[in-house]
């Protein structure tokens, strides 16, 4: 079953498929309250990751976050490297980022950091395509 949510001026659009094993978060995230924003997704993530495809995939594509946002990515990436960590699922995190944008090349690699047992990508293209 595919999980999505079409984004809004202040939330992004979501695309998570456990048939594939691909997450999508594209956009700009400054919900009110992220924990309620993301939790759908969150329950989602942890029900996959019971029982993963060999290879999961998430792709990060954002233009603009919030603190409680990072939040939320913090400890999603904490669930994905747990179950890599395992040998459950073969992690794959593409942070992808405007070539101009230096704030969100900086976090990306800031997070590549802090889970840098993972395989991690930090990608710039020229322009995302969903705008």
């Amino acid at each position: 079953m595919l999980f999505q949510i079409n984004a809004t001026e202040k939330t992004p659009e979501i695309d998570f498929s456990p048939l594939t094993g691909v997450l999508k978060i594209k956009g700009i995230s400054i919900p009110e309250d992220s924990k309620e924003f993301y939790r759908g997704l969150y329950l989602e993530v942890e029900e996959y990751l019971s029982s993963p495809l060999e290879v999961s995939l998430v792709e990060l594509h954002l233009e603009y976050f919030n603190t409680s946002t990072t939040l939320f990515l913090r400890d999603l990436m904490k669930k994905y490297r747990k179950a890599n960590q395992s040998g459950n699922t073969r992690v794959q995190i593409k942070w992808i980022y405007e070539e101009d944008d230096l704030d969100m090349e900086d976090a990306g690699l800031e997070f590549k950091d802090l889970f840098d047992d993972l395989n991690f990508d930090v990608q710039a293209v020229e322009e995302f395509d969903f705008r």
